[in-house]
């Protein structure tokens, strides 16, 4: 991902992702700047200008730059997976 895409195109950029993995269900709002995706229950990502906020339970609350979309994924997947057995 480019380092200079937005938080919408961030949070759609991952929503793609997550749902290409198998996520289904994915709950995208934006405006004001943000962008937060509700993946489940356990699982909240805020993306704004400066970067990823997710919370789970299994990280906690984390911080990783926009174009760290990768990783981000990677670790909702891990988490998703614990949380489903």
């Amino acid at each position: 991902m480019d380092a200079l895409v937005s938080e919408h195109g961030g949070a759609v950029e991952l929503e793609h992702i997550l749902a290409g993995c198998g996520i289904k269900g994915i709950h995208r709002c934006q405006d004001w700047g943000m962008a937060v995706l509700s993946v489940r229950a356990e699982i909240t990502v805020w993306a704004r200008r400066h970067g990823f906020m997710l919370t789970t339970p299994c990280t906690g609350n984390a911080w990783y730059p926009l174009w760290d979309v990768t990783e981000v994924a990677e670790v909702i997947m891990r988490c998703h997976e614990e949380l489903e057995a």
